[in-house]
Order: structure tokens, then sequence, then C-alpha cells
């Protein structure tokens, strides 16, 4: 099985996103290039291999104190979870795309609101929302009505 941190560089890549695998505070981490090096975004591959609970702690407590030093000196790393990448990976590399800066906005001018039954909602949510679905009495959604060539 291909481990977390090469899955990522692998994706990253092959949208034309420059990067390389790094140590940082005592981390394996992604450092992503978005249009120059200067302007670079950390990304931190979570993986937690324990045999037993106080393990996994001592690994989430080390996790936590090293995210919190390159918060400090590098600005606030993505986090990506091994189990939400297996789990929801299309979700995942959208939104990691997203915080590389790779996207096509919608603006609200060139949508429209619309009434959808709670089993679209349910589907909707449970693709791309981290959370996933959530009991609501109303459900509406957002359409692209027509696109302006912003991509």
């Amino acid at each position: 099985m291909q481990r977390l941190i090469d899955c990522i560089v692998e994706f990253l890549e092959e949208n034309g996103i420059g990067c390389s695998v790094q140590h940082r505070c005592g981390l394996e981490v992604v450092c992503a290039m978005i249009n120059s090096e200067e302007n670079s975004r950390i990304v931190v591959p979570v993986e937690i291999s324990a045999d037993n609970l106080d393990q996994a702690r001592a690994q989430s407590h080390m996790l936590q104190e090293a995210v919190t030093q390159i918060s400090h000196r590098y600005g606030y790393p993505i986090i990506i979870p091994q189990d939400r990448w297996h789990r929801q990976r299309t979700m995942m590399q959208a939104r990691l795309l997203s915080h590389m800066g790779v996207f096509s906005p919608a603006y609200a001018r060139n949508c429209e609101v619309r009434r959808i039954t709670k089993e679209e909602a349910q589907q909707f949510l449970a693709e791309n929302h981290s959370y996933g679905y959530a009991l609501s009495k109303y459900c509406y959604g957002l359409y692209l009505k027509r696109h302006t060539g912003h991509i």
C-alpha cells in the first residue's frame, strides 16, 4: 500500500503543482509551491499507527506539538488525515486543490437557488462535506445557471 505522503505528492504533481517532501519540526511534510518558492503551503499527512491507546495518544500529542511549531514558523498547514483521504478521496482532493488556489469560482450572480429533496441533500453532503449529512427542515441547492469563463 502506498504511503499517504506519496499519494499526496503524486496527486499534486498530476495537477501541475510542484512539491517536495521535506522534514519540518520533526515531521515529514509536503511543501507545495504555489506560483513561486516564496509562496508555498505545507501539507501534513497524518498517519497514526499504534498498537495501543497509549501509543496513539503519544503520537497524537507529538503531532499536535509539531503542527503548532509549523504554524508559528510557516503558517497554518493543510492537514490530511489518512482515514479521510481513503474514505472521502474525491472530497479531500478537491479541498486540497482549493487550498492551493486551483478552483473555478462560481459567482452568485451566475447561480440560482432551488429547493431540493432531502435525498439530494443527503447525497451531496455525504460526497462533499466533511461532516456528512445533517437533518434539516428545509433543503436548498445552489446551481450554476451560466458560466462567465473565469477558470
